[in-house]
């Protein structure tokens, strides 16, 4: 099990055009992926249970990852994160 740390930097918050571009990129590998909010848990491949965290600006969240391709899936994140600034 891996776990990136990030901060929301969106104005917007973490809304549902990064949560979407980060769910096609991550369906390629093999592994569960949940973001993490407040102690509140979501799983990265439902857009719903990402949006019902309603995770603002500047909040701080985690991205935990694990499975088979849980580095490669962490490398992609991150590298995914980079864009949004």
């Amino acid at each position: 099990m891996v776990t990136i740390s990030y901060q929301v930097s969106d104005p917007v918050g973490f809304h549902a055009r990064p949560i979407t571009r980060l769910m096609h990129e991550v369906t390629q590998f093999d592994a569960e992926i949940f973001v993490v909010y407040k102690g509140e848990r979501a799983n990265l491949r439902s857009i719903f249970s990402v949006l019902a965290l309603s995770i603002p600006f500047n909040a701080q969240i985690e991205i935990i990852i694990a499975g088979d391709d849980e580095i490669k899936a962490k490398n992609s994140i991150e590298n995914f994160l980079k864009t949004l600034g």
